[in-house]
């Protein structure tokens, strides 16, 4: 049984709602022509932001084929004519070739959208991490918790925080004297791959180079469950839940780190 409540945040939707409300009210006071055009603008946009910025900001090499989706399509946009097409005359070879690759790289997307290559796996790790946690009185406390010590190393580390951003399992940011992992649900990554971490108001793991574990559970990450659950217990698992990340990692055995991530199956947009 799931233990986080439902997500029902719009937020991932905004993109699109932004899009479909510049369309309709730009072609309804200049005409179809300059909607398109403006939408071809968003788009483009878009496309460096959701595309090339995220893949620059975790490495996931996946974000690249949504950022040459958005930018085949608003290039199709750019060169569309809607005064042939009021003719009946079709569409001319350039706009042809770039709705070819607008097809192309929809299909392509539409792949790594279904093995779910594009969602932050914040949801799964919480759920994870609360599966044996009992309930309990709510002992909140905003104080970061030291949870044990790991053999690793620091090179071992930098790899394990690079893999783990990769993944979309953690996003993750390398400090002075260690690494920083924080859990990203869906609607969270827009403003903290453009603002960075909230030490205060996120969930967060640090790992120093020495192998120290602290945790850090955020009020609003724990009354996201459904029970008041006791915050001890739930502290101690996301820490050892990381720590056996780490294990797994140390062994080449990755592909266990998403079998255990997998095995929570919450919605795309959850």
């Amino acid at each position: 049984m799931k233990k986080l409540k439902p997500n029902y945040s719009i937020v991932g939707l905004v993109p699109a709602i932004v899009s479909i409300l510049v369309l309709a009210l730009i072609s309804a006071v200049f005409g179809i022509d300059y909607g398109l055009k403006s939408l071809g603008v968003i788009i483009l946009i878009y496309s460096f932001l959701l595309g090339f910025w995220f893949y620059f900001k975790t490495g996931n090499r996946n974000f690249l084929v949504i950022f040459l989706y958005l930018l085949s399509l608003s290039l199709f946009l750019f060169f569309i004519n809607v005064d042939v097409l009021d003719r009946n005359e079709g569409l001319q070879p350039i706009s042809r070739f770039f709705m070819v690759l607008m097809y192309f790289f929809a299909l392509w997307l539409f792949y790594l959208l279904f093995r779910k290559k594009f969602k932050w796996k914040g949801r799964e790790v919480m759920e994870l991490a609360a599966r044996e946690v009992e309930e309990g009185d709510n002992s909140f406390t905003e104080r970061p918790k030291p949870i044990d010590k790991i053999d690793i190393n620091r090179n071992e580390l930098l790899e394990l925080a690079k893999y783990l951003k990769e993944s979309l399992i953690f996003h993750t940011y390398v400090e002075e004297d260690g690494i920083l992992l924080i859990p990203v649900k869906e609607g969270r990554e827009y403003s903290l791959l453009f603002s960075g971490p909230d030490l205060v108001n996120d969930t967060w793991i640090r790992i120093d180079f020495e192998g120290r574990v602290t945790v850090k559970v955020s009020q609003k990450d724990y009354l996201d469950y459904k029970y008041n659950l006791s915050f001890d217990q739930l502290t101690e698992a996301l820490g050892h839940l990381v720590i056996d990340f780490a294990g797994l990692f140390k062994k080449g055995e990755e592909i266990r780190i998403h079998d255990r991530i997998n095995m929570i199956n919450v919605g795309y947009f959850s």
